[in-house]
């Protein structure tokens, strides 16, 4: 007997890890009547969200022969759009008849079709107290390895393709050009997806690791199995008859989990090389757009020193053409001389207060900048001493197990000593009760 329950927008949206299908304490009764695993409430909510859980417990008679399996799956949760995500399974076999009851929760339309399939090809072997654990193993292992790792390292490989540092190369469809031609965006897309990329794969180790432990655990129950009475004698037969092709089939299937993890570390290796060669090149493009720059800049240099060069050499003549040209001098018509005009005086009296006194201005506002730029410098310096002085002070009541009053005179002289490196010394009453 099963129930199989998920959100009505399961696959539509994300749901929040600790989402139930019912209330608390309506769920809580449901477990107990079906003899699951109390425990399954905490695992399924909050102790195993992140991380995943797996827990088997057995069931004894007085006789010590065993009456009950239970277990609780519970894989690490994740988003339900982008890869689907199997939320948490508990089930609970009856050593008397041999039937497993359980909860499924958080399975998409898709993943009850497939387990549909599984039972049904499986029907033989069902009374096998891990069948039911086993088929679930086997989903996780699909989940990760067919809609997870496979489409995104496929993704990736296009990506390498098209930087070229990939074995293979680039086919029509990649659309790939030299790298050292890629526009911004193109980085920014190829960035991007590495980054992504990187979570998947850390995504991956997690759930990869997850299904090796829980592969691991159904291993060593199945051995336990072996040692143990069960109440009822022809299931204990069937167990006893089955136990080798399961452990084969366990062994085998913890060998190809430990081989898509060492996969996954593979390609975790490839991606970090992807993001190098992509920081790479884009340096030395900006180095390169760097060099123009300069020389863009030397260029500019070049006209500016040459209208530099003109303005000295012509300054001076233009200068005395203009005074030449004021109305300060003439031209006798009779003595033909230059005469100069008795006002002549005007000119230097005009011209050389306002020359000082513009140079005096250039001068003032020099060193109020100088002065700012000093006291910009001084507060970061105040601030920089403050801290290490509460950092050392801190250290100190730490230390030496300071008391109230002690710790009051401490801040007292702390508050000083910032006041004086800043300029400013203030005076606050602490609170005695700090």
């Amino acid at each position: 007997m099963g129930s199989v329950m998920g959100h009505k927008q399961l696959g539509a949206r994300d749901i929040k890890s600790w989402f139930l299908p019912f209330p608390p304490e309506q769920f809580r009764r449901i477990v107990n009547t079906l003899q699951l695993p109390i425990q399954y409430l905490h695992i399924r909510s909050k102790g195993g969200t992140q991380c995943g859980g797996c827990i088997f417990n057995t069931s004894r008679d007085d006789g010590g022969r065993i009456t009950r399996i239970s277990s609780i799956i519970r894989p690490a949760h994740g988003s339900s759009i982008n890869h689907s995500s199997n939320w948490g399974f508990t089930t609970t076999w009856d050593a008397c008849t041999g039937r497993t009851t359980a909860i499924l929760d958080g399975m998409t339309k898709h993943d009850v079709k497939d387990l549909k399939d599984y039972l049904k090809a499986a029907s033989p072997l069902l009374r096998h107290p891990l069948a039911l654990p086993e088929i679930l193993l086997h989903m996780i292992q699909v989940h990760l390895n067919e809609r997870i790792r496979a489409p995104e390292e496929e993704a990736f490989f296009k990506w390498e393709r098209k930087t070229g540092i990939s074995r293979i190369n680039a086919s029509p469809e990649d659309n790939a050009r030299n790298i050292w031609d890629w526009k911004f965006p193109e980085f920014t897309s190829a960035t991007n997806a590495a980054n992504k990329f990187n979570t998947t794969i850390c995504y991956l180790t997690r759930r990869f690791a997850f299904a090796t432990q829980l592969a691991k655990r159904q291993l060593e129950l199945l051995k336990e199995l072996e040692s143990f009475k069960f109440v009822n004698a022809d299931i204990e037969k069937e167990i006893r008859n089955a136990s080798w092709s399961r452990k084969e089939r366990l062994q085998n299937r913890i060998y190809q989990l430990e081989t898509y993890e060492h996969q996954v570390h593979c390609m975790g290796e490839r991606n970090k090389n992807l993001v190098t060669v992509l920081y790479t090149v884009l340096s030395q493009k900006d180095s390169s757009t760097q060099v123009a720059i300069a020389r863009a800049v030397r260029i500019d240099s070049t006209f500016m020193r040459t209208i530099a060069y003109l303005t000295l050499v012509f300054l001076p003549g233009a200068y005395i053409a203009t005074i030449f040209g004021m109305n300060f001098f003439g031209f006798d018509s009779q003595t033909r001389r230059l005469v100069v005009s008795d006002t002549f005086w005007h000119y230097w009296v005009v011209n050389v207060p306002f020359t000082l006194a513009v140079m005096l201005v250039w001068k003032v506002l020099v060193l109020r900048e100088q002065e700012r730029a000093r006291k910009e410098a001084e507060g970061r310096g105040s601030n920089e001493a403050a801290e290490e002085g509460h950092d050392g002070a801190l250290e100190g009541t730490q230390g030496r197990g300071m008391g109230s009053k002690e710790l009051l005179r401490s801040l007292k002289g702390l508050r000083k000593r910032i006041g004086k490196d800043s300029g400013v010394v203030e005076e606050r009453e602490v609170d005695e009760n700090v």
